[in-house]
């Protein structure tokens, strides 16, 4: 739905305003949707990352 596609671009992307984002073609804003879930999904990888190995020092912590 273009309303979403809108929402999404102007509010994470930081493509440009609401009516620049709603006039780009629709195949710039597909892309420009795909670039920024690719970046969300590798910032998530990075936190798991993280976060398992805070829990894996936190573990051995407590065997010792």
């Amino acid at each position: 739905m273009i309303t979403d596609e809108v929402y999404y671009l102007s509010r994470h992307g930081q493509i440009g305003s609401i009516n620049e984002v709603a006039n780009l073609p629709t195949w710039k804003r597909r892309y420009y949707l795909y670039k920024l879930n690719e970046e969300f999904e590798k910032q998530k990888e990075e936190i798991d990352k993280a976060k398992r190995k805070s829990s894996n020092g936190a573990a051995s912590k407590f065997r010792k």
